[in-house]
């Protein structure tokens, strides 16, 4: 059965430095493949391009591109690869703003359910922002009360909680669970925010601004306890080490993946083409040989029809040439038989004149 690419999917999306080899979190996407429509960070892309780079019964691959010269925030070329609904992928280049792609991937995309059922996050978490070279408390609340979200008493509007499960080599099943929310929604700020767990209580870490481009490093953290110790951050910091850790390995395991899916099938469909050219090699030449014996069948034919017309013709010419050749003797014979007849009665007539002559010059003698 073919692969349904009529479909829409939400992605959490990593960010690669391709000199350290380093993940960090990457845009909120949300990608349209029916209607060839592309969300990033709540913007709806301008004149994203789609194109379909192969289509087989277990794979699809799909890429799709878009450019900060059509009035983008962003540029981007990502080769997306559906296995199943539920199982898409995606790889490829990103820049923000009007600089060239990078020539290495540095963009991992990985399917996400959406959901409106926080409540495994509900609490009030006390907030964090960049200070120098450490964090202080911003003496704000990011309540989670599900399905509401608040900040700052404010509500959120038209937020995003996904969650992207993946499951390792070991069997261990992982769940990456993230919250984003934009100005372009009704918001005061954009957010992206990704939780945790840390012993009883809950944190989370991501980036928060205003404007178009969104922060590389994180810059907006919370937690749950309300005297956290001060080694707090550098507990999160590292468990979220962890994480992203996790999350390349997962990342870099599920284009593996894909891509080997691709590769299995491409053969597949190589050997099925080259014995299709076989099989269609060797009904041509059955065609050419058959052909061939007709062709001499019919030349044979054609040469015993010649030979025999030839050899007809040539017995009517000599029927023809005898009969002539009779005729004229025939007649040969009636002009002597002819002179014959005419000699015999010029004789005759002669010899009778003679006679007739001798009589009267007897005749005449006898007088005298």
């Amino acid at each position: 059965m073919a692969i349904n690419t009529s479909i829409s999917a939400n992605f959490i999306t990593y960010l690669e430095n391709v000199e350290t080899n380093a993940y960090y979190g990457g845009p909120y996407l949300y990608v349209d493949f029916a209607n060839n429509s592309v969300i990033l960070n709540g913007e709806t892309i301008k004149n994203p391009v789609f194109t379909i780079v192969l289509s087989y019964d277990t794979i699809v691959e799909i890429s799709t591109s878009w450019l900060a010269s059509s009035g983008n925030t962003s540029s981007a070329n990502i080769l997306f690869y559906i296995q199943a609904e539920d199982n898409i992928t995606g790889t490829g280049t990103y820049v923000v703003g009007s600089d060239v792609l990078p020539d290495d991937n540095n963009f991992t995309a990985l399917f996400a359910v959406a959901s409106s059922d926080l409540s495994a996050w509900n609490g009030n978490y006390n907030t964090y922002v960049p200070s120098g070279s450490d964090y202080k408390p911003e003496d704000e609340v990011l309540a989670v009360n599900s399905p509401s979200i608040t900040y700052k008493y404010k509500a959120i509007n038209n937020y995003v909680y996904l969650i992207q499960t993946s499951k390792q080599e070991d069997g261990t099943v992982t769940q990456t669970c993230q919250v984003s929310w934009f100005a372009s929604g009704g918001n005061d700020q954009n957010a992206i925010i990704g939780f945790s767990i840390s012993g009883e209580y809950f944190t989370f870490f991501g980036e928060k601004w205003t404007g178009d481009v969104q922060p590389v490093d994180y810059n907006f953290m919370g937690t749950t306890q309300p005297n956290p110790p001060s080694n707090w951050m550098v507990d999160t910091l590292l468990a979220l080490e962890g994480a992203e850790k996790s999350a390349e390995d997962t990342a870099e395991d599920a284009i593996q993946a894909a891509e080997d899916a691709a590769k299995d099938v491409a053969d597949g469909s190589k050997d099925v083409v080259d014995e299709s050219k076989d099989a269609a090699d060797a009904a041509l030449k059955a065609t050419e040989d058959a052909a061939k014996d007709a062709a001499d069948d019919a030349k044979d034919a054609a040469d015993a029809a010649i030979k025999a017309t030839e050899d007809a013709a040539k017995d009517a010419a000599d029927e023809a040439e005898k009969a002539a050749k009779d005729a004229a003797d025939a007649a040969k014979d009636a002009a002597d038989q002819a002179k014959n007849a005419a000699d015999a009665a010029a004789k005759s007539a002669a010899d009778e004149a003679k006679d007739a002559a001798d009589a009267a010059k007897h005749a005449i003698d006898s007088i005298f």
